[in-house]
């Protein structure tokens, strides 16, 4: 893969999703490629990079959610969880203690194991009267799929 398509696929998948491609090395895109390069009919990382530049939007969406990680399991990071449980949550909950009501959002929630995790570590904190809103998104349609499967 040429630096430019390289660039090209970065800022894409930059400004579709937020997402930053990392230094400059195409190896592992490319092998990210591979299944939507089968997928589409493409032989060529250059091919597929070519009709990207044409503004296949189906194209560009298959691209973008290759690029993602899609990796999740319950209680994934037990530090994080910790630092939410003892840190961040007790802050929250001051900060809400006359309306008691807390919106949480679990960003790239895969298949929402995380988003899970949260929620059994917030059911088993004593929050009785409080409205708990947990919302879980994910720019990748399958893991977004599998998440509402349970």
């Amino acid at each position: 893969m040429t630096p430019d398509d390289f660039h090209f696929l970065a800022r894409l998948v930059r400004r579709r999703a937020g997402l930053s491609l990392g230094d400059g090395k195409s190896t592992g895109l490319e092998q990210r490629l591979i299944p939507v390069m089968r997928r589409f009919g493409f032989r060529e990382a250059a091919a597929l990079i070519g009709e990207l530049r044409l503004g296949n939007d189906t194209l560009a969406a298959a691209v973008t959610e290759a690029m993602t990680v899609n990796e999740t399991s319950f209680f994934r990071d037990p530090q994080q969880f910790a630092r939410l449980r003892d840190e961040l949550l007790p802050r929250l909950l001051a900060a809400h203690r006359e309306d008691r009501h807390l919106r949480i959002w679990s960003a790239a929630c895969a298949a929402g194991q995380e988003a899970w995790s949260l929620a059994m570590m917030l059911d088993a904190m004593p929050l009785h009267g409080w409205t708990i809103d947990l919302i879980a998104t994910d720019i990748c349609g399958d893991a977004i799929g599998r998440a509402e499967a349970g």
